[in-house]
C-alpha cells in the first residue's frame, strides 16, 4: 500500500494516476480543502469576482491537454486572450511593451545600442559546460548585458519565482537554457533551431484554478482532515510486513482520534517543513538540509476598478517592476484582460504582488501600509483617478521556493531515500510552476508502476 501525505496538486496528480492503474493508495490532506497553493474566491452577485490567491494560471502542453481531457474537465477550460500574449515592463514610470523574440530583442527600441549588440554577439558563442553553481542573474548579464537583467531577467524570476536573479541557479530555473548554451553555443541559437521561443497556452478554469484541484479529488477519496504527526520504521514493531508506520490524527466535528497505519511506499508532497519533520528521525543530515530552504513572504492584493476610471489601455498579460525602478511592488497582472469573467465588464482587475526576496522588508510591512502603497503606486502608473471598488488581500508568509545554491545540497542528499522507499513531490524540488508539479506526480507513479512490473 502506498501513503501519499498531501492533496496540493503534485498529491492529486500522483493519486490520480495511480488510481488509474488500480494501484492501491491511501492520500491524507490535513485541511478540509485540496489544491495548497491554488486557492480561489468567488464573491459578489452572479459570483462576478474571481479573485486567485496563489497560482493564477496554467501553462499548458500537449501533456497538460491530455491530462485535463482524460480527467473530465475539458469542457471547464479558459484560454487566455490573445492580448495576453504582450507583456510589459515598467520603464521611466510607465507600462511598455517588452519585445519577446529574439528579432524583437534586436530591432525595437526598448534596449540600448549596446545591448543590442551583446544580443547579437550571442549569436556566435561556443558550446560550453556550464558550473553548476551558475546564476541565472550572472550567466545573462555574461551574455546580454546589465541592461538586458534589469529590465527583462530580474523582473520575470521575480513574477515566476519571488526571487532574486542572481540567487537562483540557471539549471535548476531554466534547465533548457543550460541544455542550448551546452548544445547550441548560443542560446538564441537554441530557441530559433528547437522552437524555444514558442510560447504555452496560458489557461485557466471557468471557477478558478482550486477547481481543477477538487475535480480531481472527487473521483481519488481524498481524506481530508487527516494530519499525518509522524513517519515511524516498521522495524521498531513486531509486525515486518511494512516498512513504514504513519501516526495520523483525524479531526472530526472537533472530536481528534489517533490511528498507526503501515505502508509500503511514502510519498511526500509537502513543504519543506513539515516534510523535514517527518524525515529528521532517520535522515537527520538531509532534514536539517531541507530545513534551510528559502520562502521568501509575498503579498497578492486584488484591487478592481472602475474601466472609465484607468488611464491606460490594459491590453496585455500585466506589467513587472524591474528592481532600478525603485517602485514598491514587484508588478501586478491585469487579470481581467487576461481571462473572461475575472470582474463585471465596466471594471478592470489587477492582481498584485508585493514582496519576494528583492522585496522581502515590503512584505512584512502592516496590511494597511502595504495596501495604501500599493494602491497609490497603482493610481500613478496607470492614471487612475479614483479609489478601488473593492480590494483583497493575502499573505503569504512562504510564497515560492528559492531554488537556489542550496538545493544542490538537496539534491545530493535526496538520492537516498528512494532506496528507503520514501519519495518527494512538491513543488520545492524539480519545478515550481503547477504543469511541474502535475507531471512530477504523473511521472512518479508511471515510474512506480514500471518498477513493480519488473
Amino acid at each position: 500500500m502506498i501513503a501519499i501525505v498531501g492533496a496540493g496538486i503534485s498529491g492529486l496528480s500522483l493519486a490520480w494516476h495511480l488510481h488509474q492503474k488500480n494501484i492501491p493508495y491511501q492520500i491524507f490532506e490535513a485541511s478540509s480543502e485540496v489544491g495548497g497553493y491554488l486557492k480561489t474566491t468567488q464573491m459578489g452577485k452572479n459570483k462576478a469576482y474571481l479573485f486567485e490567491k496563489g497560482a493564477n494560471s496554467l501553462l499548458m502542453d500537449d501533456e497538460i491537454f491530455d491530462f485535463i481531457q482524460k480527467s473530465g474537465f475539458e469542457n471547464e477550460l479558459v484560454y487566455a486572450n490573445k492580448v495576453s500574449k504582450s507583456r510589459f515592463i515598467v520603464k521611466d514610470g510607465k507600462p511598455k511593451k517588452l519585445p519577446t523574440s529574439p528579432q524583437g530583442l534586436l530591432f525595437s527600441s526598448f534596449f540600448s545600442p549596446t545591448t543590442k549588440a551583446k544580443i547579437f554577439k550571442e549569436l556566435y558563442s561556443k558550446k560550453e559546460e556550464l558550473d553548476p553553481k551558475i546564476t541565472v542573474g550572472d550567466f545573462l548579464e555574461e551574455r546580454f548585458g546589465k541592461q538586458l537583467v534589469d529590465y527583462a531577467v530580474s523582473p520575470f524570476v521575480t513574477g515566476i519565482y519571488a526571487a532574486d536573479a542572481y540567487q537562483l541557479l540557471l539549471k535548476y530555473t531554466f534547465p533548457k537554457i543550460t541544455e542550448y548554451a551546452e548544445k547550441h553555443g548560443s542560446i538564441l541559437k537554441g530557441f530559433i533551431k528547437e522552437n524555444g521561443g514558442s510560447r504555452k497556452q496560458s489557461v485557466s478554469f471557468k471557477n478558478g484554478m482550486q477547481s481543477f484541484a477538487r475535480h480531481l479529488a472527487k473521483s481519488i477519496n481524498v481524506q481530508y482532515n487527516h494530519r499525518v504527526v509522524s513517519l515511524k520504521n516498521s522495524d521498531f514493531i513486531e509486525r515486518k510486513n511494512r516498512r513504514w508506520v504513519l501516526e495520523i490524527e483525524h479531526d472530526y466535528r472537533g472530536q481528534i482520534t489517533t490511528e498507526s497505519l503501515e505502508f509500503d511506499k511514502v510519498f511526500l508532497t509537502t513543504p519543506p517543513s513539515a516534510t523535514a519533520n517527518f524525515l529528521e528521525p532517520h535522515f537527520e543530515k538531509l532534514a536539517l538540509t531541507i530545513k534551510d530552504i528559502h520562502y521568501p513572504t509575498m503579498c497578492l492584493i486584488h484591487s478592481v476598478f472602475k474601466k472609465k476610471d484607468v488611464g491606460f489601455e490594459l491590453n496585455g498579460f500585466g506589467a513587472l517592476h524591474p528592481k532600478v525602478e525603485g517602485l514598491f511592488s514587484a508588478g501586478t497582472i491585469w487579470s481581467s484582460s487576461v481571462f473572461e469573467g475575472r470582474a463585471p465588464k465596466d471594471e478592470v482587475l489587477f492582481t498584485g504582488f508585493v514582496g519576494g526576496r528583492q522585496w522581502q522588508e515590503n512584505a512584512e510591512l502592516p496590511k494597511k501600509e502595504i495596501l495604501e502603497k500599493h494602491t497609490a503606486e497603482l493610481k500613478q502608473i496607470y492614471g487612475i483617478k479614483k479609489a478601488p471598488v473593492i480590494q483583497q488581500f493575502i499573505r503569504w508568509e512562504k510564497s515560492v521556493p528559492q531554488y537556489d545554491e542550496q538545493m544542490l545540497q538537496v539534491e545530493r542528499q535526496l538520492k537516498r531515500l528512494k532506496k528507503s522507499d520514501i519519495y518527494i513531490c512538491a513543488n520545492w524540488f524539480g519545478g515550481v510552476s503547477v504543469s511541474d508539479c502535475i507531471k512530477k506526480g504523473r511521472d512518479l507513479a508511471l515510474q512506480f508502476i514500471a518498477d513493480s512490473n519488473l
